[in-house]
């Protein structure tokens, strides 16, 4: 099994394709703060400095698997999307959103959906970024989502 190092090291060209698709999620869900989009300079600048960020990290101990997951339309999702997940080998299988990068780099990718080395790379990176380019910005979001999602209990059941 591959890892996201492995595909990241590969064919550049794989890189290219993500980097492209990567823009154009981030242009189609408008997801910067003042409701605008960055530039595809930014977009891929941010993107390539997070890759050799990856890439240039300490060889982990593969510990973890990545799962790729197809989630159907059903009563909760009104499409269907891939789930990104992380399984570590001894524990319960939770979100890449937070994970640390370091327990994700080195994991080995399962891939069911037989999907090209530049979807997987697109996919990994969109959900490893979703709350930021920088581990400080991601545990700063992670803080923020833990605040808010506890204000909303404590309002709606009193806890």
């Amino acid at each position: 099994m591959k890892t996201l190092r492995d595909l990241l090291r590969g064919d550049y060209s794989n890189i290219t394709k993500a980097l492209n698709t990567l823009y154009n999620k981030h242009k189609s869900v408008s997801i910067e703060p003042d409701g605008g989009c960055y530039s595809r300079g930014n977009i891929e600048w941010l993107y390539l400095t997070t890759i050799t960020e990856l890439i240039e990290s300490d060889k982990q101990d593969p510990i973890n698997t990545v799962v790729i997951s197809r989630v159907p339309v059903d009563e909760f999702n009104d499409a269907e999307y891939f789930d990104i997940s992380i399984l570590p080998d001894k524990g319960e299988r939770r979100s890449i959103e937070f994970v640390k990068w370091l327990e994700i780099i080195d994991a080995k990718i399962t891939n069911p959906e037989d999907m090209q080395d530049h979807e997987i790379i697109y996919r990994i990176l969109w959900e490893m970024t979703l709350h930021g380019f920088t581990e400080e910005d991601r545990s700063k979001s992670k803080l923020l989502s833990e605040k808010i999602l506890k204000s909303i209990i404590k309002e709606k059941y009193g806890k």
